[in-house]
């Protein structure tokens, strides 16, 4: 048996009733939702364009890549690019999709796609209205710099990370 527990225009949470593979009922708690992007856009310098957005589970601007829910009815792809140009304002000509990972996996059946987006063009940033954010653009050793220090800590961004830059 399932209950909503909550929904928002981003994501459920359910109670699930279920029977473990060793015939054992259980209970969970699950966040079911539409699945994210995350957006590693590369500037013709080979730069990166991250964004340092403000968190309020955090009360600090972190640094990420640019990132994501899916709209009900969209694609993986065209939630990407709605994305991008929202929080950054980059439009991008061509499109790469790299992969997928669960997020958290023990809490959510998210998957997060992950696209290379070339060949930018910088239009004007439309952010959500709960979104604050500042547009930046680093170099991959940069990056990797950053996640060394801690200056870069956000789950996705570092997933991402690991899958993309081989390809750069």
């Amino acid at each position: 048996m399932k209950t909503e527990v909550h929904s928002n225009p981003w994501y459920r949470i359910v109670r699930e009733d279920y029977q473990m593979p060793s015939g054992a009922p259980g209970v969970y708690y699950a966040i079911r939702g539409l699945g994210t992007v995350l957006i590693v856009a590369v500037t013709a310098n080979q730069e990166i364009i991250c964004v340092r957005q403000w968190r309020y589970l955090f009360n600090d601007r972190m640094l990420e890549f640019s990132a994501g829910s899916q709209a009900k009815g969209e694609t993986p792809l065209q939630a990407a690019q709605r994305e991008l140009a929202e929080e950054t304002g980059y439009t991008a000509k061509t499109w790469q999709e790299i992969s997928w990972f669960a997020p958290c996996n023990g809490l959510s059946d998210e998957r997060c796609t992950v696209f290379v987006a070339r060949n930018l063009s910088l239009t004007k940033a439309q952010p959500e209205a709960s979104e604050d954010i500042i547009v930046e653009r680093h170099s991959p050793a940069a990056i990797d710099e950053m996640i060394k220090q801690h200056i870069i800590t956000d789950g996705m961004t570092l997933a991402a990370w690991q899958l993309v830059k081989p390809l750069l």
